[in-house]
């Protein structure tokens, strides 16, 4: 009975050892638990060009502008240029942090290729706390095609009514009823 009851410990123990990732992503934060992090804040990013989600361009350059913001000095910032067919990225590169940053500014021209790209910022304090966000932009020939999809809103004005009786023709016949 021993020789079970411990080995039915071992197996719970070793359970417990093993460590589970949960990864998450989404356009705000990135969470990993399996890293033993303190309680933190993330880094806010505020997008000053371009500043839709989703923008098209007929030029191939493009410049990006923004603004970090975090409770914590910065670590590590990074602009990642992808393919948004594919969902791989294409260029990455580090913007480099002057040390015990909490607040930056940067202004980074980018040259994109033709169809539709997505320009990602990512930033980490030093506390771990990550944070990225998103901005498709659509280059070249498909841009001008689908730029009135974008930002493009309908709208229609009806009016209904089911009281025909007073309605009339120019020629005072009616137009519905008796």
């Amino acid at each position: 009975m021993k020789k079970h009851l411990v080995l039915i410990l071992l197996f719970l123990a070793s359970q417990i050892a093993l460590a589970q990732e949960l990864h998450v992503r989404t356009n705000e934060v990135h969470i990993t638990s399996a890293q033993s992090r303190s309680r933190t804040t993330v880094p806010v990013i505020k997008w000053i060009a371009p500043l839709l989600k989703f923008t098209n361009s007929p030029d191939r350059r493009i410049e990006i502008e923004a603004d970090i913001q975090s409770n914590f000095p910065l670590q590590n910032v990074q602009i990642i240029v992808g393919d948004n067919l594919a969902g791989a990225y294409r260029v990455q590169k580090d913007v480099e942090v002057p040390a015990n940053t909490q607040s930056m500014h940067f202004k980074q021209a980018i040259t994109l290729i033709t169809g539709s790209n997505y320009i990602e910022i990512l930033a980490e304090n030093i506390e771990g706390g990550t944070v990225s966000d998103l901005r498709h932009v659509v280059v070249g020939d498909e841009a001008i095609a689908a730029s009135v999809s974008f930002d493009r809103k309908d709208y229609a004005l009806l009016f209904a009514t089911d009281k025909y009786d007073f309605w009339r023709l120019c020629g005072g016949q009616k137009l519905i009823g008796n």
